[in-house]
């Protein structure tokens, strides 16, 4: 019986490391073609663009939704980030989720709707042509993906609004890590309440599996 049990857990396990998703998110680095997108020019024509046109320190890449709150909320606080690094230290792009949804008037009318409320919205606004949500599997937006000039990638997946503090600090801190050599790819995920799905599921299922043979030793 108890050879048998075992047997069971073991299976468990095996199956539960192959089913069970996983959180990391792959390596990726600059050298990567396919990071690209469409810039909205102020004319509100286009440009085809892709990551390795920027050449700054520190390229931020925002995803977002015109209709996203938490997304309309972040404006103020990017273009105060915007405003306090140079153009050789950052560059911010916020890149609109569903091209087929939101056309370029669509967004353009967004960002001007903030000039004319007195925001300088100094960075490129432009459009997710080549599906980057699915290629860093986005679930929640705002997302904000960090670029470094020496091929390291922050992935921020935590779905919320970012201060313009914490923004600031945090490029600070890059810049920093940059200069001294230190960055390198790490991923922030969102805060768990609790234990993940991975290790919940793996506990029930080895209870289920070692009750029965508890409950027969106890009899004995």
């Amino acid at each position: 019986m108890i050879r048998h049990s075992l047997k069971v857990v073991f299976l468990v396990i095996a199956l539960l490391s192959i089913f069970t998703p996983s959180s990391e998110t792959a390596a990726l680095t600059l050298s990567d073609d396919d990071i690209s997108f469409e810039i909205i020019l102020d004319n509100r024509t286009t440009v085809a663009s892709n990551l390795l046109d920027f050449k700054s320190s520190i390229t931020i890449l925002e995803i977002f939704s015109p209709e996203c709150d938490h997304c309309s909320n972040q404006v103020p606080e990017l273009d105060e980030l915007r405003a306090h690094f140079s153009t050789s230290e950052l560059t911010l792009i916020s890149i609109s989720v569903h091209p087929d949804t939101y056309s370029v008037d669509y967004i353009a009318d967004y960002r001007d709707s903030y000039r004319e409320d007195g925001y300088d919205i100094d960075w490129h606004i432009g459009r997710d042509t080549e599906n980057l949500v699915e290629k860093f599997e986005i679930y929640g937006i705002p997302a904000f993906l960090w670029f470094h000039s020496d091929g390291s990638i922050l992935f921020e997946k935590s779905e919320s609004y970012r201060t313009s503090g914490y923004l600031v600090d945090k490029v600070t801190e890059s810049l920093t890590l940059l200069e001294d050599g230190l960055l390198g790819n790490y991923t922030i995920t969102p805060t768990s309440s609790g234990m993940s799905f991975s290790s919940t599921t793996f506990l029930f299922s080895l209870g289920i599996v070692l009750a029965p043979l508890f409950l027969k030793k106890r009899r004995l």
